[in-house]
């Protein structure tokens, strides 16, 4: 089996265990581009697929492709961080909307932050800590932004760094908790 046949089929089964209602026109449109490519038709191959593709987004969930912590450099985060050092998140959401505004498209994700003991004492709690934002003239699916968050003083500890970000435009969210430790 060729690597669209593979993707094709991901793409089907995903639809079908997250949104029955729809998987039909999805199967159909990649249906359509798979016949279209077997019939040397690039162009409307490309269309039928982005169209397929196009539903599934609208349909699953909003999930992260990536969600980690980084070191200033974008690389690797530090092994440990110290009182009032700032931990950096890299985030690249999958499964947002956008917002038509003139002629172009905005996506915004409002992020709530929490701190909390890995035993799960909360010692911070922040809705609409920040807005993570993009505007421009496509629906890109090619989203990632980095949140930086100063840590308040901490004892040497593990803790857990929690995000949820809300989309605007579709009202879905997703959650992830990023560990880390703090040491004196």
């Amino acid at each position: 089996m060729g690597y669209r046949h593979r993707l094709a089929a991901g793409i089907v089964a995903v639809l079908l265990a997250t949104a029955p209602a729809r998987a039909g026109d999805a199967a159909e449109a990649l249906a359509d581009a798979e016949a279209a490519a077997a019939a040397g038709d690039a162009a409307g191959a490309w269309t039928e697929f982005d169209r397929a593709v196009e539903l599934f987004w609208a349909d699953a969930p909003m999930a992260f492709r990536a969600a980690s912590l980084v070191g200033e450099d974008g690389n690797r985060a530090p092994a440990t961080y110290a009182s009032e050092d700032v931990l950096r998140v890299l985030l690249a959401p999958v499964g947002y909307g956008w917002t038509p505004i003139a002629d172009a498209f905005r996506i915004r994700l409002v992020v709530d932050v929490q701190l909390a003991t890995r035993g799960g004492v909360v010692l911070a709690d922040i809705p609409g800590f920040a807005t993570l934002e993009h505007t421009g003239p496509d629906r890109t699916r090619e989203f990632a932004a980095t949140l930086s968050v100063t840590l308040p003083e901490l004892r040497p500890d593990e803790y857990e760094l929690r995000l949820v970000l809300r989309d605007a435009a579709t009202g879905k969210s997703a959650a992830v908790t990023l560990p880390f430790r703090a040491a004196p």
